[in-house]
């Protein structure tokens, strides 16, 4: 018996069964995971979603009525712009080895207090967008990596983007309970006639 051999071919084994095995999920103790996945809990109690563990699928969380949920948070970063925050979400699509396709893509961002009047929900612990997927290439700019908005609506550096997030896909707490509670009524509804 010739040991190299043996100890080649477990070689081989043990790399094998590595590529099998998930990929750990991360470590909670990241300021920016943590974030995240506080965004994640707060949509998912909006909608009564269930939030999905594994980052894989390619969605964070699937409501009642089979709606896939993507949703991105983000803290106010300086965008050297007068005393402008901005938000920025990073890889709306997911990264080049992880593709994203789902429903909707929840942005959320930090309150910026100057600002907070002019949100349509001044008291929420986020301002959020509700985008639905077939919008999202003409708000992530030509690299589609990257969704930027700046925290004052009505500053003097507004894009195509600016406007129609603020305008079109700004929403509240209300309106996301209102709108998703009544379709996963009306999937129960479905599925009682159905059988």
């Amino acid at each position: 018996m010739d040991i190299t051999n043996t100890k080649a071919e477990l070689l081989v084994e043990i790399a094998r069964l590595q590529q099998l095995i998930p990929p750990p999920i991360r470590e909670a103790s990241s300021e920016a995971y943590k974030n995240g996945r506080e965004a994640q809990q707060f949509i998912a109690e909006l909608t009564n979603s269930k939030l999905i563990v594994d980052n894989r699928v390619g969605y964070d969380m699937i409501s009642p009525a089979g709606l896939k949920f993507e949703v991105k948070s983000s803290k106010l970063f300086n965008s050297g712009l007068n005393f402008t925050n901005r938000w920025t979400w990073q890889s709306p699509f997911g990264k080049s080895n992880q593709i994203r396709i789902y429903d909707v893509l929840f942005l959320l961002g930090q309150p910026d207090l100057r600002f907070r009047k002019w949100y349509l929900e001044p008291d929420s612990p986020y301002v959020i967008f509700e985008i639905p997927y077939k919008q999202i290439r003409s708000l992530a700019g030509i690299s589609e990596k990257v969704i930027r908005l700046l925290s004052n609506p009505h500053g003097r550096y507004r894009s195509h983007a600016h406007s129609k997030l603020y305008n079109e896909f700004q929403t509240t707490r209300k309106a996301i309970k209102q709108k998703f509670s009544s379709q996963n009524k009306n999937k129960q509804k479905q599925q009682q006639l159905e059988s």
